[in-house]
């Protein structure tokens, strides 16, 4: 490599050091020796498999695996080394000038163990500086910053335990080194990335694993539903890079990469080359097939049908009029007080996923763990019961989940049709409804305590400014919980910022503002602090009926003396801005 390098500057000493110093830098073997065999009690094996992945469309799912035959580490250093080649043979130049310039990355000493850990180190020593060079390269070689960067490994949330499996995505992180050199970059390639970094997108997966030697599983669904080409399985000392083949559905496997001992080509030197190859293979498919590159665009083509018309009829044994649709009348007569009453006798709820890329190749069985709120002799008597091989249509319904409303600091919540058989109307659709998830175990646990609230605040009959819920429920297969309730309308926060352009103050006539504050008031004469009161956390349906939701973090208190909800009425009238409704 050296003498490809010196060939680069052949009168730039400085320089050609710089380069040597960054290109042939594999990992410290101390900060690695470890290589564990044994087991760190702070990591518990759980299925690789999340809630998600077991709702992909089978159409997506991973038919084969390859091995490559070319060295891919080898092919991806050319790539580095040619690209840097093309960028100063079209004259522009490399400073090495402080603090914009380009400079060796200072190492940092480290053991890690967990996943998190091991991500980190590689980011601190690999991931930052391939980034720039794929960002300054191949978006704004006009105008290389080797000092912040377009591009960056984001962090999603996932179900996964980050101790074991950290899952993290390279996204488009920042658009401000774009701004000084946005005349110079074609339309097509800067609307992508402003789309992309709106949507938080990921265009390659990179799954990091606790530095143990145990069994891991494949990214392929991560990839499937970001679109990814590329995926990177990394455990600190060792690695493999998949590529991901579209059309047939196969995974290509690089040979093992060795972090450590990796010297032609040499660790970073190889991930400078696969980061280059990510943004050139992303905007190749963003500006030369724009139409063929959305996954979510693909299946709204596509789809013709919803899962109960062909999973349902095999699986659930629901009578003809359920999967065919229903009494429609019937669905959009029945009330809340109704709809409470025909789920609460049901002990069974079975998910489907149905958009972008989920289809749900089966439903997965969400038992009854806790009754719905609006009954207060079902609270006091409630005992979870034995579950069964078998369940009678009357004694269990079907909800179809679409794409999340929104991801917040406990669960995701995604809107819901629920399809079920009453006793006494038939088959019964109903779409207003909201289903909230949670995954860890940090996560179910502020979601128990978010129920307990909203328990505690129903049993007040005259209750205003909250929704319905209708119970509990977890998933038999990885202990997921869902949290079953009414669909209280649009986000105050969503809603402003089409009327206005505005987030931080909410725009309401008296009336509205009136309605708001009788929901926050009926909830702290139930002796409820919020603890968040935001836009983001109040929700507005067509009535202007206002409702404030995420109880996570509420406590209960004395309304007579609690100082917390005075200074929450306050906080509310802060943002609040009373308009002229004529």
């Amino acid at each position: 490599m050296e003498t490809r390098i010196s060939g680069l500057f052949p009168g730039d000493e400085s320089l050609r050091q710089i380069f040597q110093g960054i290109l042939e830098y594999s990992y410290d073997a101390a900060d690695w020796e470890q290589d564990k065999d044994g087991h760190d009690e702070r990591i518990v094996l759980e299925s690789p498999l999340t809630f998600y992945d077991r709702h992909i469309d089978q159409n997506l799912n991973l038919k084969s695996i390859r091995n490559l035959k070319i060295s891919l580490g080898k092919y991806l250093e050319a790539l580095g080394i040619e690209e840097v080649a093309n960028f100063i043979k079209q004259g522009r130049s490399i400073s090495t000038q402080r603090p914009h310039g380009l400079a060796i990355p200072y190492h940092l000493n480290s053991s890690p163990t967990l996943a998190k850990d091991v991500k980190s180190y590689y980011y601190t020593h690999v991931g930052m500086i391939a980034a720039r060079f794929a960002a300054n390269l191949c978006i704004h070689p006009q105008q290389p910053t080797w000092n912040t960067c377009v591009f960056a490994l984001y962090e999603p949330g996932t179900e996964r335990d980050e101790r074991v499996c950290k899952e993290v995505g390279l996204s488009v992180f920042r658009l401000q080194p774009l701004e000084s050199v946005a005349n110079s970059i074609p339309p097509q390639v800067a609307d992508a990335l402003r789309k992309l970094h709106q949507s938080k997108s990921t265009f390659a997966i990179w799954e990091v694993f606790a530095s143990i030697r145990a069994t891991k599983t494949l990214a392929w669904a991560r990839a499937a539903v970001t679109d990814s080409t590329f995926i990177i399985f990394h455990c600190g000392r060792y690695e493999r890079i998949g590529i991901r083949h579209r059309k047939t559905q196969t995974l290509y496997l690089s040979e093992l990469v060795d972090t450590v001992l990796s010297s032609d080509p040499a660790y970073r030197a190889l991930h400078i080359g696969l980061h280059l190859a990510i943004v050139k293979d992303l905007l190749d498919r963003k500006t030369s097939h724009p139409v063929e590159s959305s996954v979510e665009d693909h299946f709204k083509r596509r789809r013709g049908s919803r899962p109960e018309d062909d999973v349902q009829r095999k699986r659930q044994k629901l009578d003809s009029e359920t999967t065919k649709g229903g009494n429609s009348t019937d669905a959009l007569k029945i009330g809340d007080v109704d709809l409470a009453e025909e789920l609460e006798s049901r002990m069974l709820a079975l998910f489907y996923l149905d958009y972008g890329c989920y289809r749900s190749p089966a439903p997965s069985s969400f038992h009854r763990v806790a009754p719905s709120c609006s009954f207060v002799s079902s609270v006091e008597s409630f005992k979870p019961p034995k579950r069964k091989s078998a369940y009678k249509p009357v004694h269990y319904f079907t909800l179809v989940l679409g794409p999340p409303l929104a991801e917040g600091a406990v669960g995701v919540g995604h809107p819901a049709e629920i399809i079920f058989v009453s006793t006494s109307r038939g088959s019964i659709r109903n779409n207003n409804l909201v289903v909230k998830l949670a995954f860890g175990e940090a996560e179910r646990e502020k979601m128990w305590h978010e129920y307990r609230i909203y328990q505690h605040m129903w049993r007040n009959k005259d209750m205003k400014g909250i929704v319905k819920v209708y119970g509990m429920f977890q998933d038999a297969e990885t202990g997921t919980l869902a949290l079953l309730m009414e669909h209280g309308g649009t986000s105050a926060t969503r809603r402003e910022a089409a009327r206005s352009g505005q987030v931080d103050v909410l725009h309401l006539t008296s009336d509205e503002r009136d309605s708001l504050e009788i929901a926050l008031t009926s909830i702290h004469e139930a002796g409820v602090v919020h603890g968040d009161v935001r836009s983001d956390n109040i929700l507005v349906d067509g009535s202007n009926r206002f409702r404030i939701i995420d109880f996570d973090c509420a406590t209960l208190e004395d309304p007579r003396t609690s100082l917390k909800m005075v200074f929450e009425s306050q906080t509310l009238k802060g943002f609040l801005n009373v308009i002229n409704s004529t």
